[in-house]
């Protein structure tokens, strides 16, 4: 088997079929993987769809699975939610933020069950975290560390906002707005990333292993690692004057995993359809469709596939009904709370 050595800030690709076929050697790293919550899509007329759990789901978190079974000390597993920053620049009013969130934290249960279900000796332990630091942040800094990547990258900046924006805004023709606020909010949102993953990280915070972390993500997150990295090569010999406080500064690698199809990530759920009229294309509680709807969804297939190869189909089917019975009451439990229908 193949052994590879990371070294810091350079992204190292492998296509999802190759993980079980090289030793990817973290160097007593944690690992991480983030998700987030996209805003709802609007139709005409003003009905909102929201990302709901989806039985796609465990597969973006599996490649933790197969890198940590090669180290040779079981490693952390951090499950990042960035629901905080979702909530702050995606979602347009308290009944999305209250909405949004409700479905990130059963997300964030499901995930837990299906860990502790399949995998509960895989990793030291799970910790299930929502990110802070971006939110101590004050924006103004979080553009001045944009503009400090703009000087010292000017061509590449502008390719990079522009594909920010598109991400932030997939149906609008215009993604030269360079000073729109949806194109600041995307800006905002992408140098957050850097603090969210702990390569510039404050005192106090869930920030444990010395050594760092290993991030791990599709495809999308190469623009999002880009900035990272260029915000880092910019911040690390001012970060202590910047933000006026001890900070900590870490050689952190990461994973970048290619698919054989490229569909949007599992926890923002693949929808068909268009603006007048819009549909979940995904397994659901919601739609009580089986699992076997994947089946005519050859793209979104790819993933199930890769998630019977850790977990076998019968075995998984059953864990998804089993499961239903907690989402329906977790479900009841956070409409009471937040006063929301979802």
């Amino acid at each position: 088997m193949n052994k590879v050595i990371l070294e810091p800030r350079k992204p190292y690709y492998i296509s999802r079929a190759n993980l079980d076929k090289e030793c990817i050697d973290i160097g007593g790293r944690d690992i991480i993987i983030g998700f987030n919550e996209p805003a709802p899509k609007v139709e005409k007329g003003g009905r909102k769809l929201y990302s709901t759990l989806n039985a796609r789901l465990p597969a973006y978190f599996l490649p933790a699975v197969d890198v940590a079974m090669k180290q040779p000390k079981r490693p952390r597993f951090y499950l990042m939610s960035g629901i905080n920053i979702a909530m702050k620049w995606s979602a347009r009013s308290e009944k999305e933020r209250h909405t949004m969130l409700a479905h990130n934290k059963i997300k964030f249960d499901f995930l837990e069950s299906f860990l502790h279900t399949f995998y509960p000796d895989t990793f030291s332990v799970v910790e299930y975290v929502v990110s802070q630091d971006p939110l101590r942040i004050p924006e103004r800094i979080l553009l001045e560390i944009w503009n400090l990547i703009e000087k010292n990258n000017p061509k590449r900046a502008i390719e990079l906002r522009k594909i920010l924006l598109k991400f932030k805004e997939p149906n609008k023709f215009n993604v030269d707005e360079n000073n729109s606020q949806g194109s600041l909010d995307a800006v905002k949102y992408a140098v957050s990333h850097l603090f969210a993953f702990g390569d510039i990280n404050f005192e106090g915070n869930y920030y444990i292993n010395p050594k760092g972390f290993a991030s791990i993500g599709g495809s999308q997150e190469r623009y999002f690692n880009e900035i990272r990295n260029l915000a880092f090569d910019c911040l690390h010999d001012v970060a202590h004057t910047i933000f006026g406080q001890s900070v900590l500064l870490r050689d952190n690698v990461q994973i970048i995993v290619e698919k054989e199809q490229q569909v949007p990530p599992p926890y923002t759920g693949s929808t068909k359809g268009n603006t007048r009229k819009r549909m979940v294309d995904e397994v659901t509680y919601e739609n009580r469709l089986d699992l076997s709807y994947y089946e005519t969804r050859k793209k979104l297939q790819s993933d199930m596939n890769y998630l019977y190869s850790h977990v076998p189909k019968e075995k998984y089917e059953a864990f998804w009904n089993k499961y239903q019975k907690k989402y329906n009451n977790l479900k009841l439990r956070y409409e009471e709370a937040y006063q929301i229908k979802l």
